[in-house]
């Protein structure tokens, strides 16, 4: 890494010396590890994107089921009604 010297401009409009020295960050590592988390952001929608696409074909399945069931309820209850009937007759 490189040093590099720093000089601060006073609000006189004068530039004055820093004794201090400054250690710059190597920028291709901050740009990698913004590209890594992006990566892993990217990875992480996708893996989301299948859990909501598994549970939307699993919902569809059991709303399949409830109707299909429904159905079922609804004729035992005219089979229940057409005996109540005979029964009457």
């Amino acid at each position: 890494m490189d040093n590099y010297e720093i000089k601060i401009l006073k609000r006189n409009g004068n530039w004055e010396k820093s004794d201090k020295k400054v250690e710059l960050i190597n920028s291709k590592k901050i740009i990698d590890k913004l590209e890594t988390l992006e990566n892993d952001k990217n990875n992480l929608i996708t893996e989301l994107l299948q859990y909501e696409k598994n549970f939307i074909s699993k919902k569809n399945i059991a709303e399949q089921k409830k109707s299909q069931i429904s159905k079922e309820i609804e004729m035992f209850d005219k089979t229940i009604d057409v005996i109540k009937n005979l029964k009457k007759f």
